[in-house]
């Protein structure tokens, strides 16, 4: 008998299978057919009654999330045939503990127990059968990149770092090359020091190489800066020195104001700074044309004007030229005045003189009350301490023109400072 004849006795007029098959076929159509109004039905029976309880999951959610109390979400969720006690284990089973790696941190820093990690690992997904795995993490191991740092140091040496480095999952095929990259060199500004003193050679590359170039290869900097910063290393002597060399002769203005302009000074400083050294090349000559100036004012052989015009082209200004006049009247005056002062002095203390022609004197030559006052009370002391004595030869002519005695005029010879023997022999000739 084939599968057609087994149908065919099954689905018979008269057979149930024959009329299932009809009736389910008939409430697929219908059910097709009625589809939209029956979901449009529903929604507005469920509009009108909102009688549908939360589920016990998102209740038991709730909770943990402090939206509901635990008491009424357990009245909501026994709506839905879940009793208390389902409920409390729904409301244990719902949430998510810190994460195993958390938990393990806080217990390397003493905040939490073995205990509380296992507890943790067994909230969360992780089989339980992978906990003490997970507890060997708490111990922190060095990265590859600290054995790398270590070995540079030489805490270790380079074999066993590079075992190190595989061990704790380092390439050991990238060990060198990343052994390299580690650590510092010199700055650029550091390694062109030592370049200019001859300690490094200026060029060279590699790994194994001790140069400038490789010094800034191996820093943060882009390669397109290397020749612009070793031409920066070379040496400018400073402004002063520069200046100094051109007042010398070393250098002329052009490479001297080239150097200043390196420098970094704007164009108005290099004029200045030049400027000021040229002044002190010939600042002697200034200084002595300046003087032989103020030689023929203070002789009166040139005046203010022509005094003043002089000096300007020595590059005095106004203000300075006039001060500098000034300075020269007033030493012309006070030479003037210290001669007459003096001859004064001579006449009155030589008797030539009175005290009030002194006084006078000294009033017409413009000396200050004060100081006349002074002079003549100096003058006065002088006067009166000056003696005048006689000559030894004044003293021999008295004896024989006066018939003064003898011994008296040696006596007064060794009052001059002569000897006994000296006086008579004067005496006698």
């Amino acid at each position: 008998m084939g599968v057609a004849d087994v149908l065919g006795g099954l689905l018979g007029k008269e057979s149930m299978a024959r009329q299932f098959f009809v009736w389910n076929v008939a409430g697929s159509i219908v059910n097709a057919g009625l589809e939209p109004y029956l979901t449009a039905l529903s929604s507005d029976v469920n509009a009108n009654n909102p009688l549908k309880p939360l589920s016990p999951n998102d209740l038991a959610d709730m909770v943990v999330r402090g939206v509901i109390e635990h008491a009424e979400a357990a009245l909501t969720a026994a709506k839905s045939g879940v009793n208390g006690a389902d409920f409390n284990l729904l409301v244990t089973n719902t949430g998510e503990p810190p994460s195993a790696l958390d938990m393990l941190q806080l217990m390397r820093r003493g905040k939490v127990t073995r205990d509380d990690v296992v507890k943790a690992v067994k909230q969360s997904r992780i089989k339980n059968e992978w906990v003490d795995t997970i507890l060997e993490l708490g111990v922190e191991v060095p990265t590859p990149t600290d054995i790398l740092r270590a070995t540079l140091q030489g805490q270790i040496g380079h074999e066993e770092g590079r075992a190190l480095y595989q061990k704790l999952g380092g390439d050991p095929e990238y060990f060198q090359l990343m052994f390299n990259a580690e650590g510092s060199a010199p700055t650029p500004n550091e390694a062109a020091q030592m370049a200019n003193r001859g300690i490094i050679p200026w060029e060279g590359t590699g790994p194994e190489s001790i140069s400038f170039e490789q010094a800034f290869l191996e820093g943060p900097w882009r390669d397109k800066w290397l020749a612009p910063w070793r031409k920066s290393a070379e040496y400018f002597p400073p402004p002063r020195t520069i200046t100094a060399m051109y007042n010398s002769g070393a250098l002329n203005k052009a490479d001297a104001a080239d150097l200043l302009a390196r420098q970094g000074l704007a164009p108005a400083l290099v004029a200045a700074y030049l400027s000021d050294a040229a002044h002190a090349k010939t600042n002697k000559f200034k200084e002595l044309a300046a003087g032989t100036i103020g030689t023929l004012y203070q002789d009166q052989a040139i005046g203010d004007g022509e005094a003043k015009t002089m000096l300007m082209k020595l590059k005095y200004d106004g203000t300075e030229a006039d001060f500098i006049i000034l300075t020269w009247q007033l030493q012309r005056e006070q030479k003037f005045r210290d001669t007459a002062i003096s001859t004064t002095h001579t006449q009155y203390i030589n008797h030539k003189i009175s005290r009030e022609k002194a006084s006078a004197l000294l009033d017409q030559f413009h000396v200050p009350s004060n100081q006349r006052d002074y002079l003549l009370s100096v003058w006065d002391q002088e006067q009166t301490a000056k003696v005048t004595l006689l000559t030894a030869a004044e003293i021999k002519k008295a004896v024989t023109k006066l018939n003064y005695d003898e011994q008296w005029a040696i006596d007064r010879l060794i009052q001059r400072g002569y000897t006994q023997e000296d006086a008579e022999i004067y005496m006698a000739i």
